[in-house]
């Protein structure tokens, strides 16, 4: 089982000094499943690494352009 997680944090000046940071956050989680006994006595003459994953993050949007 491996995991991991993270924080990815923006702050853009692109747009003006009000732009706020932003944090956004990530985790995944996977699983060699073809590494345990059962499946190699089950589908181990067919199938050779099987790995199940999972993952989960967010994104944020660029802030709107400051109109003058």
């Amino acid at each position: 089982l491996f995991l991991n997680a993270g924080m990815r944090v923006d702050a853009n000046s692109t747009f003006g000094d009000d732009v706020q940071v932003e944090a956004y956050p990530k985790f995944g989680a996977s699983y060699i499943l073809s590494d345990e006994v059962f499946f190699q006595q089950a589908l181990g003459a067919f199938v050779n690494t099987l790995k199940l994953r999972f993952a989960y993050g967010q994104t944020g949007k660029f802030p709107e352009p400051f109109r003058h």
